[in-house]
Formats: structure tokens, sequence, C-alpha cells
């Protein structure tokens, strides 16, 4: 569990600093506390499905990705989630033409190891 509070955790901080929302803006939105919010994204907490669905309709979080990613993921480290989580904002942002680029770019990477 403690890795599926990381990846939540995370996966919230960063979709709401790519859509520069502040804690308290995403609270107010999403009708939940502040402290909620920084509980959430410091992995203090698992947050309960109706507060999950709430910052769902807030942010574009895929739950059943999360789930997923949990049930079978090794353990990883902060820093591979980190990186997972940023990578994934960033392909939120890109046209599809470039995501294609960034797709056959990583199967390239993925051939190598």
């Amino acid at each position: 569990m403690e890795q599926l509070k990381q990846q939540i955790g995370m996966a919230v901080r960063a979709e709401r600093k790519r859509r520069k929302l502040t804690q308290e803006a995403l609270a107010a939105e999403a009708d939940i506390s502040m402290e909620t919010v920084s509980n959430i994204e410091r992995a203090a907490t698992l947050p309960s499905v109706d507060v999950l669905f709430k910052l769902a309709r807030v942010l574009p979080l895929n739950l059943a990705v999360l789930a997923k990613a949990e049930a079978s993921k090794p353990e990883i480290s902060k820093e591979r989630m980190r990186l997972e989580s940023a990578l994934g904002s960033i392909v939120l942002t890109l046209p599809d033409d470039e995501v294609e680029v960034l797709l056959d770019v990583a199967t390239a990477l993925a051939r190598r190891a």
C-alpha cells in the first residue's frame, strides 16, 4: 500500500502543478480540505474512494491505471515514480504527432536495454 500512496501522491502533485493550481485551489475545486491534499501529496495517507473521485473530477487522474500499477509493478524507487509521473504529465501536453515520435524513441531505447 505504501507504493500506491506514493503513486497517487506523485500523480496528484504533478497534475496540480501542471495545471498551476495551489493546494488550496485544488482543495476548493475538489471540495476537500487543504490538509487532505497535503497528506495525499506527501503520501501520508491513502485517500478514500470518495476523495479520489473528487480529485479525478478536477485532475485527469486515471484511477484504473493507478490501481493496476499497484498490482503489477515491482517495488520501485521514489525517483523512478517521480520520473514516470513527470513523463506522463508531459505526454498529456503534446499533440498526437509528437506523442508518436516520443513512442518511437522510447521503443528504440527499450530495444537497446
